[in-house]
């Protein structure tokens, strides 16, 4: 019984800050691109990651040793 009550409890809150003008406020600016007069609304794009193109220098990784080989060679040649 004591969880359902903490339960409606948390469910009350919610609901209060549901019905609040903050609330609103920010579901209207989040979701419609709204603002109060004399704000600045910016509005960042997302880029697809399928467009995204990344670039590798030609033999950056072909010259490296891997890790290990490093510290083998450290604790090796000591």
């Amino acid at each position: 019984m004591t969880l359902a009550k903490a339960e409606n409890e948390e469910l009350k809150t919610r609901l209060d800050y549901v019905r609040s003008p903050e609330f609103v406020e920010k579901e209207v600016k989040e979701r419609f691109g709204w603002g109060r007069p004399g704000e600045e609304i910016l509005i960042i794009e997302q880029q697809e990651m399928s467009n995204v193109q990344y670039s590798i220098p030609s033999g950056s990784y072909e010259k490296q040793e891997p890790n290990w080989k490093k510290w083998w060679d450290l604790y090796i040649k000591l």
